[in-house]
């Protein structure tokens, strides 16, 4: 692999875990002496002087901005951002892309492939990039609630086909980074699926052990109801009733969506409670104070919901790891899988408000075993996961 093209549309900052996940890919193909490219949206203002030039061809659609009906949006926001994707791959910027280039899309989801296919079909065959796509997301149904059905059925009797159509013609290449997810695309499918390690890895710096006598367990990542955040704050709701929460902090990083109802329920009531051991940050933040919070914390929290979770990774969970940070997580999921290979946290019911406190207790009292054993596993989970082994894949699986 010579030339690498990244593709993902959200790519609109220097801020969050895409940012971190492009960052690390471009960074290890520079210093494998491959000629790399990135596109992402028109809204990304900083170039070179984050380390990762990216080129803005894609135009940002924000659900809040585009669609005020929740029900049009499921409806309609996937062929619109389709439209708006295609757009973006026939811009003049793209036109270098040939056989020499291997084409990587970050996420393959309901807003991109059928863009992906118009696009795509504008080559001749001997003339085409290599195309990978990255299956981010899980299209099992797996107790979803009823509105999620529609992209399931979108999935099942549109993209998937559009998919196994493109293979028929061209160098079409389907990745993953879970075992789970591989297995699901390969039935749906019928094609290969490989998985890829998780790379955004390298860049984090090592923080605190616990010291002083209070336990900082941290929620990072934003309010989503799909991670578990309504289930969290009424879990400290409930240990704050019992006076259970002596020598715990929380620092639960809560921006949140407009159209997330139960997560700004949620935010109102740990204020509410006025809990001086409790800390909201309800704003993005940039890489350094990042780092900083998971740095500085003793646990990580990831109360994820089973249905979005069971077979879908979490970035979070593989920098806890790769920093040797115990772990809090919802039993049923791909967290709670390496977990159980690690020893490394404490697992809980899903969706288990009861469950939830009671494992956070027990991650405090057994914190020094916890801690033991993450640092145990940590050289082990990097020395897959890192962005030159995800290099070293990616081109495996390319060629």
């Amino acid at each position: 692999m010579k030339n690498l093209c990244i593709v993902e549309p959200d790519l609109n900052s220097y801020m969050g875990h895409m940012f971190n996940y492009c960052r690390s890919i471009y960074s290890a193909a520079r210093r494998d002496n491959i000629n790399v490219r990135v596109f992402g949206s028109k809204e990304y203002k900083i170039e070179t002087t984050v380390g990762m030039p990216v080129e803005g061809i894609f135009d940002s659609f924000l659900a809040g901005k585009m669609l005020p009906s929740r029900i049009k949006g499921y409806f309609l926001r996937p062929f619109q951002c389709n439209r708006s994707f295609y757009n973006g791959m026939v811009s003049p910027k793209t036109g270098f892309l040939n056989q020499d280039w291997v084409v990587f899309v970050c996420s393959a989801t309901t807003h991109n492939l059928l863009g992906l296919y118009f696009w795509l079909k504008r080559y001749e065959r001997e003339k085409a990039p290599t195309l990978v796509l990255f299956m981010r997301f899980s299209c099992s149904r797996n107790g979803r609630p009823g509105i999620s059905l529609i992209l399931l059925a979108l999935w099942k009797f549109l993209l998937i086909p559009v998919v196994k159509k493109l293979s028929r013609k061209y160098q079409i290449r389907l990745v993953t980074d879970s075992q789970k997810l591989a297995g699901e695309y390969r039935s749906f499918t019928g094609l290969p699926v490989s998985v890829l390690p998780i790379p955004h890895t390298s860049y984090l710096k090592t923080g605190r052990a616990c010291h002083g006598d209070k336990i900082v367990f941290l929620n990072p990542g934003g309010a989503r109801s799909d991670k578990g955040f309504s289930l969290l704050a009424s879990a400290i709701r409930l240990l704050h009733q019992r006076n259970q929460l002596t020598g715990i902090d929380f620092l639960l990083h809560c921006y949140s969506f407009k159209n997330d109802k139960g997560s700004l329920r949620s935010i109102a009531l740990l204020k509410s409670l006025g809990l001086p051991n409790v800390k909201l940050i309800e704003h993005t933040v940039d890489e350094m104070v990042y780092q900083k919070m998971i740095g500085n914390s003793d646990i990580i929290v990831l109360p994820y919901l089973k249905w979005r979770y069971s077979s879908s990774t979490s970035g979070i969970l593989a920098e806890a790891l790769a920093l040797g940070k115990p772990v809090v997580a919802t039993d049923g999921t791909w967290m709670s899988d390496q977990l159980k290979d690690s020893g490394a946290g404490v697992c809980f019911k899903d969706n288990n408000v009861e469950d939830l406190a009671r494992a956070m207790l027990e991650a405090k009292n057994i914190y020094p075993q916890l801690a033991k054993q993450a640092e145990d596993f940590r050289s082990k989970w990097a020395a897959f996961h890192n962005p030159d082994n995800f290099i070293r894949e990616l081109a495996n699986t390319a060629n």
